[in-house]
């Protein structure tokens, strides 16, 4: 069994062909290389937390957690 990665595919939905024929294999590195951008736009979670855990640091960790997940979707 072998994985096949569908190049047609491009980050607007749409399908066609994105990048040169034959150079399937830079265009992975381009787009890998590029991949961690895409968390940029999240800020750290720099805010200490009580001990134990109140309500409002667990919806904080909440929040920051759904952050990164929509940026990473991207």
């Amino acid at each position: 069994m072998s994985a096949q990665l569908d190049l047609s595919l491009r980050v607007d939905g749409s399908t066609g062909q994105p990048f040169e024929t034959g150079n399937e294999t830079g265009t992975l590195l381009l787009l890998l290389n590029n991949s961690s951008q895409n968390s940029n736009s999240v800020e750290t979670l720099d805010t200490g937390f009580s001990d134990p855990p109140n309500q409002d640091d667990l919806e904080a960790l909440r929040l920051k957690l759904n952050e990164l997940i929509r940026a990473l979707r991207r």
